[in-house]
């Protein structure tokens, strides 16, 4: 069966998107609304602009066209743009380069964005793109940190640090470098490089103050700005430039427990939130009496948001379709990739598209675990049960401890009953029952032994009827069921178990499911 990702206290970590696709507020100067923070040699625009005047050809066109993503529109980047989709001689990477230029807003990027941008082709054409960019211009940050981002995309966790530390080498104190790089450490689980990046950010930036506060309270450590962070709070700078202070600052509140704090600044991070502030009063909605806005989904790039609202509303193909977009505009977050393949697998039996989810999240995150055995529950569900088996081999490589995953157990016996192999299978879906149920993962335990049902009916045995009526009245009980279980239940279970009437059992050997103890699932 698949991991059903965690609902974990979620913190305040900042986006990692191209320049030209991150919001403008991020990029403004918190004091001088007309400064932008990321700064660039203008004489290298200038030469590959003239560049083009002189020789107007798909080489000079494609550099430019690279700056102008990075750095923004200029007449004459779209003149090259629009020169290379006119072109038949443009390689297929290039006319995508033009063609995403020349797209509008940063989610209506994201929104006309296909799986073909996610593909390890695409984006190997596109970083050849940015290298050739950077051998002309090799201090540029900003296109190291874009270098960076399609390595990470693909999984090359050694090659993005190397460009990311070359970025940080050039623009130390570049606001658009600390954050990206600061994802980036936070993806990688290196919570104390994370640190160290952002030990002498300036007091006056809001957006790294936030960060550093996210950061060190995800290490647990002293808050040393916590005081200048207050200070900024009341300032007058603009909310959409405090947004995500506030949004930090009322986070580290309510998990030292302080709920009046962090209501008073969660309140304050809604006035002019971006996406990620609103995904975070979306989260906060469950751990304080904080009502959300749900007119705050329509902030620009609310993709997570709005995921976990649909979520939350049983509205299942509209949390995948945003989940989509969210992927898309995160390549790399792994957590986006879980949630979309879970959603996908257990509550809509759409394995094909959970398949999509789960091939992109391991072309970011190779060896995880979840997501290999995720693949593994996939295939075997689809009748490829051998390829099945090998993905789960791999994702054993990579659990932290087999001994006590009760979801892998589960997979195990899904693909032995698939093979045929029903007493083993039955013998690993108890086990797997039995190791949630002692480490309290009442969920699991409760989703192992609805497959273990299918799996026994799916192979032609027809259960007792009292047995049958049983498990029926388990997940009928409100004050029993686990919301996900029963999901899974009513989905894919209770339908089979109506087709089957309640006939009485003729299976010929004896079934160790009926035996299993029921009671023990009322906890």
């Amino acid at each position: 069966m698949q991991y059903k990702p965690k609902d974990e206290a979620r913190k305040v970590i900042p986006r990692w998107r191209i320049l030209r696709g991150t919001p403008t507020p991020e990029l403004l100067s918190s004091t001088n609304k007309n400064k932008i923070i990321p700064s660039y040699d203008k004489q290298e625009v200038l030469n590959a602009n003239n560049n083009w005047i002189k020789h107007r050809d798909l080489l000079t066109a494609s550099e430019l066209i690279s700056f102008g993503l990075v750095y923004g529109k200029t007449t004459a980047t779209g003149d090259a743009a629009a020169f290379v989709i006119e072109q038949k001689t443009a390689t297929t990477a290039l006319r995508d380069l033009a063609s995403s230029y020349l797209k509008k807003s940063p989610e209506s990027q994201i929104a006309e964005s296909t799986a073909e941008q996610l593909t390890a082709k695409n984006i190997y054409s596109n970083l050849a793109t940015i290298k050739k960019a950077l051998y002309n211009n090799p201090r540029n940050a900003i296109l190291y940190v874009e270098a960076a981002r399609m390595h990470a995309s693909l999984g090359q966790t050694e090659s993005a640090k190397q460009k990311l530390r070359s970025a940080l080498a050039i623009a130390p104190t570049s606001r658009f470098v600390l954050r990206s790089a600061t994802r980036f450490y936070i993806h990688n689980n290196d919570i104390t490089e994370a640190q160290f990046i952002l030990r002498d950010i300036p007091e006056s930036d809001p957006w790294l103050m936030a960060a550093n506060l996210s950061v060190t309270d995800l290490a647990d450590g002293k808050q040393k700005q916590y005081k200048q962070a207050k200070r900024l709070m009341n300032s007058d700078i603009s909310p959409t430039q405090l947004t995500e202070l506030a949004s930090s600052l009322a986070t580290l509140e309510l998990s030292n427990g302080n709920k009046s704090r962090a209501k008073k600044y969660f309140k304050l991070s809604a006035i002019g939130a971006n996406e990620n502030t609103v995904a975070q009063l979306r989260w906060a909605e469950n751990s304080i009496s904080l009502e959300f806005d749900k007119s705050l989904l329509r902030t620009e790039l609310s993709f997570e948001a709005r995921t976990k609202y649909a979520e939350a509303n049983e509205d299942w193909e509209q949390a995948v379709s945003n989940c989509k977009q969210w992927l898309l505009d995160e390549p790399f977050a792994i957590r986006a990739a879980k949630i979309g393949s879970f959603l996908c697998a257990e509550y809509l039996t759409d394995f094909k598209q959970a398949q999509w989810f789960i091939d992109y999240g391991l072309q970011a995150n190779p060896n995880d675990a979840g997501l290999l055995n995720d693949l593994a529950y996939c295939l075997a569900m689809t009748g490829k049960v051998n390829d099945a088996e090998e993905a789960y081999n791999k994702a054993l490589l990579y659990v932290e401890s087999e001994d006590k995953d009760s979801v892998l157990e589960a997979t195990k016996g899904l693909i032995q009953f698939r093979q045929h192999l029903y007493e083993k299978g039955a013998s690993l879906y108890e086990s797997a029952i039995n190791k949630a149920m002692e480490l309290e993962q009442y969920d699991n335990a409760q989703r192992a032994l609805i497959h273990w049902i299918l799996e026994e009916i799916n192979r032609g045995c027809i259960l007792d009827a009292s047995f049958l009526e049983r498990v029926n009245g388990l997940f009928s009980d409100k004050k029993v069921y686990k919301p996900a279980a029963k999901i899974v239940f009513d989905k894919f279970l209770l339908p089979r178990m109506v087709s089957t009437k309640y006939k009485k059992q003729y299976i010929n050997e004896k079934n160790a499911l009926e035996n299993i103890n029921l009671d023990m699932f009322k906890k």
